[in-house]
């Protein structure tokens, strides 16, 4: 007798057939999905990473700018200052 004839077995062969077709079916159910998830997770944390990276770099670019300015904006108001302290001793003088 094949696999596939149930037409031979008895109502209790069958309803135990079903019960561990239904078991297997659990299980390759339950490994699909959690390998799914798994890959979901994997691609969100990935996503998740590149988008922190991507915004840690632009603050970091934001910030080293900032830096140049602020360090132009000093040497702007110092050379201000020198200038004013030139022309105030020029006239004094």
């Amino acid at each position: 007798m094949s696999i596939g004839n149930v037409n031979q077995l008895s109502f209790e062969e069958i309803c135990e057939t079903c019960k561990h077709i239904s078991i297997r079916w659990e299980r390759v159910s339950k490994l699909v999905s959690r390998s799914v998830s798994q890959d979901k997770i994997g691609n969100l944390f990935d996503d998740f990473k590149t988008e922190n990276f991507s915004n840690l770099t632009k603050q970091v670019e934001m910030l080293r700018i900032q830096g140049k300015e602020k360090n132009m904006l000093i040497f702007l108001l110092s050379m201000q200052n020198h200038m004013m302290s030139n022309i105030v001793h020029h006239y004094q003088g």
